[in-house]
């Protein structure tokens, strides 16, 4: 998740390994280098999964679980480093699948996600929006076409597209494409289809959509454009195959990945050019071994 006026990306929460304890660290890259993560400070609880989102200047960490789900919302000043602040809750307690937020300047919004635990792991189709600049509790903007948890989320300033998804936690990963205005409420609509189904992460300029998919055995990264309607394209290959993505963030030239290699129980950061397409590069490494933590950034290019 994504967006203008600097180049940092955070990453919050997760489940370290190998035993799935979870964490309330907030971690910080600077996306125009390369480098380890450092430490920016914390969440106001343990959680893994909430949805990110943000504005120039700040990031909103949405739901999550311990397992216990949340209607949590946090926020940080992105610039700064320290702890989170309350900001109020979602309409429905649920993880959030990490990556399924998405903002304008002024909205986030946070999509679908779990309110229970395996092994009948209901999911929703609610998407819920707020103010970024205020503080106050979501409001409900309208539905998906499928209840359905892990879609990512990405898109321009006034365009949210949804990538794939779990029709429940743990089950049928689905290679649907919807999209919806952000400055309007209202249902999703059909985009086109992925080239295989993902339950993973996406990033956006204003431009081009770039997805990856989550515990999958492929390499493969998918593209599309944000503008039209259509189905995605092959983009290029990931380092790590077998991998959990933890957090996803971008500026407008360079999407970021944190990749936990569930052959290997470590984890790396890696990075895409935007533009061009190709394989991921190695960029360096959280602070933790972790999965399912969320992301944000104040990179993302399609912000103005």
């Amino acid at each position: 998740e994504r967006h203008t006026g600097g180049t940092r990306g955070l990453r919050a929460g997760g489940q370290i390994t190998p035993n799935n304890a979870r964490t309330d660290t907030i971690d910080f890259i600077n996306i125009a280098t390369t480098g380890n993560a450092v430490d920016f400070g914390n969440l106001s609880q343990v959680k893994f999964s909430p949805a990110g989102a943000a504005s120039n200047s700040r990031g909103v960490f949405m739901g999550g679980g311990t397992p216990v789900r949340l209607d949590d919302i946090d926020f940080v000043t992105i610039a700064s480093t320290g702890n989170t602040t309350d900001f109020g809750n979602i309409t429905d307690a649920r993880s959030a699948g990490g990556n399924s937020g998405h903002s304008s300047q002024t909205r986030a919004i946070c999509a679908g996600g779990s309110p229970g635990n395996a092994p009948s792991p209901e999911t929703v189709n609610i998407i819920d929006y707020i103010t970024i600049a205020q503080t106050g509790n979501a409001i409900d903007f309208g539905d998906m076409s499928a209840a359905k948890n892990g879609a990512g989320l990405a898109g321009s300033p006034t365009r949210a597209i949804f990538v794939g998804g779990d029709l429940q936690s743990n089950g049928t990963v689905v290679n649907v494409i919807e999209f919806l205005s952000i400055s309007t409420l209202g249902n999703t609509a059909d985009f086109g289809d992925l080239i295989a189904a993902s339950n993973g992460h996406a990033v956006s300029n204003a431009i081009q959509c770039v997805i990856m998919a989550n515990n999958s055995a492929s390499t493969l990264i998918q593209s599309l454009l944000v503008t039209t309607l259509g189905n995605s394209t092959d983009f290029g290959d990931f380092i790590t195959s077998t991998r959990n993505i933890i957090f996803a963030c971008n500026d407008p030239t360079r999407g970021i990945f944190g990749v936990l290699d569930d052959n290997t129980s470590t984890n790396a950061i890696e990075y895409i050019s935007m533009s061009t397409g190709g394989n991921a590069a190695d960029f360096g490494d959280l602070t933790q071994t972790c999965r399912n933590g969320g992301g944000l950034s104040n990179g993302h290019g399609g912000l103005g």
